[in-house]
């Protein structure tokens, strides 16, 4: 059921997900406290993350319209939206200086 993730496009987005995960992550745990520095890449981990949430909702959905519980795409898109919203509002807190990483 799952072979289109092997083969194709989607390991070649799996491969670009995983480096740029590792990316962000190098990023946050940087000992770096240059504040302009996080303002610079905010934009940059937004994308990253927008991305990152976007290829997983197809994954996702892609899996439920093949079992044919198409009652779930309303939950999953519920999640999403929520997740967006948490993340821009995380970002935000990061450009203005209210959480310090």
């Amino acid at each position: 059921m799952l072979d289109w993730l092997k083969s194709g496009p989607w390991s070649r987005m799996g491969m670009q997900m995983k480096i740029q995960t590792t990316l962000l992550v190098n990023l946050i745990t940087t000992k770096c406290h240059l504040k302009p520095i996080y303002i610079w890449f905010t934009p940059w981990i937004m994308l990253i993350t927008l991305q990152y949430m976007f290829s997983i909702t197809i994954m996702i959905v892609r899996v439920i319209m093949e079992s044919g519980k198409l009652y779930l795409l309303s939950i999953i898109s519920i999640l999403t939206l929520t997740m967006i919203l948490i993340m821009i509002k995380i970002c935000l807190h990061i450009v203005y200086g209210v959480i310090q990483i």
